[in-house]
Protein backbone atom coordinates (compact mmCIF):
# COMPACT_ATOMS: atom_id res chain seq x y z
CA UNK A 1 0.00 0.00 0.00
CA UNK A 2 1.30 3.64 -0.65
CA UNK A 3 1.61 6.04 1.82
CA UNK A 4 -0.92 9.11 1.34
CA UNK A 5 0.65 12.06 1.15
CA UNK A 6 2.69 14.46 4.02
CA UNK A 7 -0.07 16.98 4.35
CA UNK A 8 -0.29 20.19 5.91
CA UNK A 9 -3.96 22.53 6.66
CA UNK A 10 -3.76 26.32 7.14
CA UNK A 11 -6.86 27.88 8.46
CA UNK A 12 -7.10 31.58 9.29
CA UNK A 13 -9.46 30.95 12.58
CA UNK A 14 -9.71 27.85 14.97
CA UNK A 15 -12.61 25.76 14.19
CA UNK A 16 -12.35 25.60 10.69
CA UNK A 17 -10.54 22.72 10.24
CA UNK A 18 -13.84 21.04 11.13
CA UNK A 19 -15.28 21.27 7.68
CA UNK A 20 -12.71 18.64 6.85
CA UNK A 21 -12.98 16.80 9.76
CA UNK A 22 -13.11 13.76 8.00
CA UNK A 23 -10.15 14.50 6.05
CA UNK A 24 -7.85 15.71 9.12
CA UNK A 25 -8.65 12.15 10.25
CA UNK A 26 -7.61 10.14 7.49
CA UNK A 27 -4.44 12.68 6.04
CA UNK A 28 -3.27 13.66 10.04
CA UNK A 29 -1.92 16.63 8.54
CA UNK A 30 0.33 19.44 10.03
CA UNK A 31 -2.85 22.50 11.30
CA UNK A 32 -1.49 25.78 11.25
CA UNK A 33 -3.87 28.46 12.46
CA UNK A 34 -2.84 32.42 11.82
CA UNK A 35 -5.48 33.66 14.20
CA UNK A 36 -6.46 32.28 17.89
CA UNK A 37 -10.22 33.74 16.87
CA UNK A 38 -10.55 36.04 19.31
CA UNK A 39 -12.31 38.71 17.80
CA UNK A 40 -15.60 36.89 19.11
CA UNK A 41 -14.69 35.40 22.42
CA UNK A 42 -11.78 34.51 24.07
CA UNK A 43 -9.00 32.73 22.26
CA UNK A 44 -10.29 29.28 20.56
CA UNK A 45 -6.96 27.79 20.36
CA UNK A 46 -7.46 25.42 23.16
CA UNK A 47 -10.84 23.68 21.34
CA UNK A 48 -8.53 23.37 17.88
CA UNK A 49 -6.04 21.57 20.14
CA UNK A 50 -8.84 19.43 21.43
CA UNK A 51 -9.71 18.41 17.61
CA UNK A 52 -5.91 17.65 16.87
CA UNK A 53 -5.36 15.57 19.70
CA UNK A 54 -8.91 13.64 18.93
CA UNK A 55 -7.92 12.56 15.54
CA UNK A 56 -4.35 12.37 15.93
CA UNK A 57 -2.45 15.22 14.11
CA UNK A 58 -0.32 17.79 14.93
CA UNK A 59 0.34 21.58 15.63
CA UNK A 60 2.71 23.66 13.15
CA UNK A 61 4.93 26.37 14.16
CA UNK A 62 1.84 29.09 13.27
CA UNK A 63 -0.93 28.13 15.51
CA UNK A 64 -2.63 31.06 16.76
CA UNK A 65 0.54 33.30 16.30
CA UNK A 66 -2.04 36.83 16.37
CA UNK A 67 -5.16 38.09 17.72
CA UNK A 68 -8.01 38.91 15.21
CA UNK A 69 -7.45 42.93 16.25
CA UNK A 70 -3.42 42.32 15.60
CA UNK A 71 -4.04 41.17 11.91
CA UNK A 72 -6.39 43.93 11.67
CA UNK A 73 -4.49 46.54 12.78
CA UNK A 74 -1.41 45.27 10.73
CA UNK A 75 -3.96 45.00 7.26
CA UNK A 76 -5.19 48.67 8.01
CA UNK A 77 -1.35 49.90 8.70
CA UNK A 78 0.29 48.02 5.43
CA UNK A 79 2.67 46.67 8.18
CA UNK A 80 3.55 43.03 6.71
CA UNK A 81 6.64 42.25 8.73
CA UNK A 82 5.04 39.85 11.02
CA UNK A 83 2.64 38.31 8.75
CA UNK A 84 5.92 38.02 6.40
CA UNK A 85 7.92 36.54 9.22
CA UNK A 86 4.75 33.84 9.72
CA UNK A 87 4.66 32.93 6.30
CA UNK A 88 8.45 32.02 6.06
CA UNK A 89 7.67 30.36 9.30
CA UNK A 90 5.24 28.31 7.35
CA UNK A 91 6.88 27.50 4.36
CA UNK A 92 10.37 26.64 6.50
CA UNK A 93 7.96 24.25 7.89
CA UNK A 94 6.68 22.71 4.63
CA UNK A 95 10.70 21.92 3.54
CA UNK A 96 12.05 20.38 6.44
CA UNK A 97 8.76 18.07 6.78
CA UNK A 98 8.89 17.44 3.10
CA UNK A 99 5.15 18.13 2.87
CA UNK A 100 3.42 17.08 -0.12
CA UNK A 101 -0.28 18.05 -0.30
CA UNK A 102 -0.76 22.04 1.51
CA UNK A 103 -4.74 22.77 2.33
CA UNK A 104 -6.03 26.20 3.35
CA UNK A 105 -9.14 28.16 3.26
CA UNK A 106 -10.20 29.84 -0.07
CA UNK A 107 -10.50 33.23 -1.05
CA UNK A 108 -14.49 34.00 -0.72
CA UNK A 109 -14.56 37.63 -0.58
CA UNK A 110 -16.49 37.23 3.03
CA UNK A 111 -13.41 37.64 5.72
CA UNK A 112 -10.19 39.33 5.28
CA UNK A 113 -8.33 36.85 7.55
CA UNK A 114 -9.80 34.15 5.35
CA UNK A 115 -8.34 35.63 1.78
CA UNK A 116 -5.04 37.00 4.03
CA UNK A 117 -4.79 32.41 4.49
CA UNK A 118 -5.02 31.73 1.35
CA UNK A 119 -2.43 34.35 0.14
CA UNK A 120 -0.02 33.28 2.99
CA UNK A 121 -0.58 30.08 2.21
CA UNK A 122 0.66 30.38 -1.76
CA UNK A 123 3.44 32.31 -0.95
CA UNK A 124 4.40 29.80 1.73
CA UNK A 125 4.36 27.00 -1.16
CA UNK A 126 5.76 29.03 -3.66
CA UNK A 127 8.50 29.55 -1.34
CA UNK A 128 8.85 25.92 -0.55
CA UNK A 129 9.27 24.62 -3.66
CA UNK A 130 11.61 27.49 -4.65
CA UNK A 131 13.95 26.45 -2.07
CA UNK A 132 13.33 22.42 -2.04
CA UNK A 133 13.01 21.87 -6.02
CA UNK A 134 9.89 19.64 -5.01
CA UNK A 135 6.45 19.83 -6.39
CA UNK A 136 3.96 20.56 -3.24
CA UNK A 137 0.63 20.27 -4.08
CA UNK A 138 -1.82 23.17 -3.21
CA UNK A 139 -5.71 22.38 -2.50
CA UNK A 140 -8.28 25.09 -0.83
CA UNK A 141 -11.93 23.81 0.27
CA UNK A 142 -15.08 25.94 0.73
CA UNK A 143 -14.73 27.62 4.64
CA UNK A 144 -18.23 29.16 4.13
CA UNK A 145 -21.37 27.94 2.16
CA UNK A 146 -21.50 23.97 0.18
CA UNK A 147 -18.46 21.99 0.96
CA UNK A 148 -19.87 19.57 -1.75
CA UNK A 149 -17.89 18.49 -5.07
CA UNK A 150 -18.11 20.74 -8.07
CA UNK A 151 -17.13 18.49 -10.57
CA UNK A 152 -13.56 19.89 -11.30
CA UNK A 153 -10.68 18.33 -12.59
CA UNK A 154 -8.56 16.92 -9.96
CA UNK A 155 -10.91 17.60 -6.94
CA UNK A 156 -10.44 15.65 -3.70
CA UNK A 157 -13.87 14.27 -2.65
CA UNK A 158 -14.11 12.42 1.05
CA UNK A 159 -18.08 11.26 1.32
CA UNK A 160 -17.87 9.90 5.13
CA UNK A 161 -20.18 7.17 6.53
CA UNK A 162 -22.67 7.85 9.13
CA UNK A 163 -20.25 6.55 11.95
CA UNK A 164 -17.38 9.61 10.61
CA UNK A 165 -20.22 12.14 9.84
CA UNK A 166 -21.33 11.61 13.81
CA UNK A 167 -17.78 11.94 14.73
CA UNK A 168 -17.59 15.25 12.85
CA UNK A 169 -20.54 16.87 14.39
CA UNK A 170 -20.03 15.42 17.71
CA UNK A 171 -16.51 17.25 17.32
CA UNK A 172 -18.13 20.53 16.48
CA UNK A 173 -20.37 20.56 19.45
CA UNK A 174 -17.85 20.01 21.53
CA UNK A 175 -16.18 23.23 20.30
CA UNK A 176 -16.49 26.03 22.86
CA UNK A 177 -17.53 29.07 21.75
CA UNK A 178 -18.58 28.10 18.19
CA UNK A 179 -22.13 26.72 19.27
CA UNK A 180 -24.07 29.40 17.68
CA UNK A 181 -22.38 28.85 14.47
CA UNK A 182 -22.91 25.04 13.94
CA UNK A 183 -26.52 25.86 15.09
CA UNK A 184 -27.04 27.58 12.34
CA UNK A 185 -25.15 25.91 9.86
CA UNK A 186 -26.89 22.63 10.51
CA UNK A 187 -30.67 24.37 10.43
CA UNK A 188 -31.14 22.59 7.52
CA UNK A 189 -29.72 19.46 8.19
CA UNK A 190 -26.45 17.88 8.67
CA UNK A 191 -26.33 15.93 5.30
CA UNK A 192 -24.33 18.76 3.18
CA UNK A 193 -21.59 17.90 6.04
CA UNK A 194 -20.91 14.68 4.53
CA UNK A 195 -19.23 15.25 1.77
CA UNK A 196 -15.85 17.32 1.99
CA UNK A 197 -13.79 18.39 -1.07
CA UNK A 198 -10.58 19.61 -1.79
CA UNK A 199 -9.88 21.69 -4.68
CA UNK A 200 -7.07 22.32 -6.70
CA UNK A 201 -5.64 25.55 -6.79
CA UNK A 202 -3.11 27.48 -8.56
CA UNK A 203 0.09 29.42 -6.76
CA UNK A 204 -0.93 32.41 -8.46
CA UNK A 205 -3.74 35.22 -7.21
CA UNK A 206 -5.53 37.63 -9.36
CA UNK A 207 -5.88 40.16 -6.84
CA UNK A 208 -5.32 43.49 -8.43
CA UNK A 209 -8.43 42.98 -11.06
CA UNK A 210 -11.74 42.69 -8.58
CA UNK A 211 -14.82 44.41 -9.07
CA UNK A 212 -16.86 43.49 -6.52
CA UNK A 213 -17.35 45.01 -3.08
CA UNK A 214 -16.51 41.85 -0.44
CA UNK A 215 -18.56 41.05 2.40
CA UNK A 216 -16.38 42.41 4.81
CA UNK A 217 -16.85 45.56 3.84
CA UNK A 218 -20.47 45.72 4.32
CA UNK A 219 -20.20 44.11 7.71
CA UNK A 220 -17.20 46.91 8.76
CA UNK A 221 -19.86 49.76 7.64
CA UNK A 222 -22.30 48.50 9.62
CA UNK A 223 -20.11 48.05 13.00
CA UNK A 224 -18.72 51.48 12.51
CA UNK A 225 -22.24 52.83 12.05
CA UNK A 226 -23.05 50.95 15.49
CA UNK A 227 -19.66 52.52 17.20
CA UNK A 228 -18.28 49.18 17.45
CA UNK A 229 -15.40 49.59 14.83
CA UNK A 230 -13.46 53.10 14.33
CA UNK A 231 -12.20 51.93 11.06
CA UNK A 232 -13.64 49.67 8.09
CA UNK A 233 -11.16 47.62 6.56
CA UNK A 234 -11.55 48.79 2.31
CA UNK A 235 -10.20 45.97 -0.12
CA UNK A 236 -8.78 48.40 -2.43
CA UNK A 237 -7.41 51.04 0.30
CA UNK A 238 -6.30 48.19 2.62
CA UNK A 239 -6.03 44.98 1.85
CA UNK A 240 -5.18 44.74 -1.96
CA UNK A 241 -1.57 47.10 -1.05
CA UNK A 242 -1.15 44.76 2.30
CA UNK A 243 -1.31 41.92 -0.24
CA UNK A 244 1.23 43.47 -3.00
CA UNK A 245 3.96 44.73 0.29
CA UNK A 246 3.67 40.95 1.29
CA UNK A 247 3.95 39.22 -1.57
CA UNK A 248 7.20 41.99 -2.03
CA UNK A 249 8.65 41.07 1.28
CA UNK A 250 8.37 37.00 0.64
CA UNK A 251 9.80 37.46 -2.80
CA UNK A 252 12.51 39.54 -1.72
CA UNK A 253 13.39 36.92 0.95
CA UNK A 254 13.25 34.11 -1.09
CA UNK A 255 15.61 35.51 -3.63
CA UNK A 256 17.97 36.26 -1.00
CA UNK A 257 18.35 32.69 -0.29
CA UNK A 258 19.08 31.30 -3.33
Amino acid sequence: MVAPPLAALVVAHPGHELRLHGWLERAKPLLCVISDGSARSQPRIPSTRAVLDEVGASAGPVFGRFSDAELYRAIIDCDVDRVAEATRDLSDALVSLSVEQVVCDAWEDYNPEHDLCRVMTSLAVGRARSISGRSIALYDYAVVGPTGATGATGEIVITLDDEGLARKLAAARAFDALQHDVDEQLRDGSEPFRIECLRPVPIEIDFRSRAAQPTYESFGEARVAEGRYSTVLRYREHFAPFVEALIAAVAFETAGKR
